[in-house]
């Protein structure tokens, strides 16, 4: 009677573990897609390209800007996974079209007007 308890125990542990999981969205080489899909828009323009195009400087990395709100809700809608960089691509497309932080421009305005994305000036 013992081991079936502690067995179903298990399975049920194993289940709230999984369920508690969510897949990183964030990784470093989202970072190298972003610059490798914007190259051409940010040619010219003196902007490194670092985990704050998606985070807010100096507050913990589970902490967004706008722009990294959006590409997170999208990978997540779409269910897109974060470690294939076509993936990753196609979520930042996507995210091109929405709102950001200036009124009237888009993510994608600011990105051709090589500005990060989150940009609030």
């Amino acid at each position: 009677m013992k081991l079936q308890f502690w067995g179903s125990a298990a399975v049920a542990f194993l289940v709230l573990i999984n369920s508690q999981i969510r897949p990183a969205i964030g990784r470093p080489q989202n970072v190298k897609t972003f610059g490798k899909t914007y190259e051409k828009e940010y040619a010219n323009a003196n902007v490194e390209f670092r985990c704050t195009v998606c985070h807010l400087d100096g507050e913990k990395k589970t902490v967004h800007n706008n722009y990294g709100d959006a590409l997170k809700k999208v990978m997540a809608e779409k269910k897109l996974d974060g470690k294939n960089a076509a993936m990753v691509e196609k979520a930042l497309r996507e995210v091109e079209s929405l709102p950001s932080a200036i009124p009237n421009k888009s993510f994608g305005d600011l990105i051709k007007d090589g500005k990060l994305p989150a940009s609030t000036n």
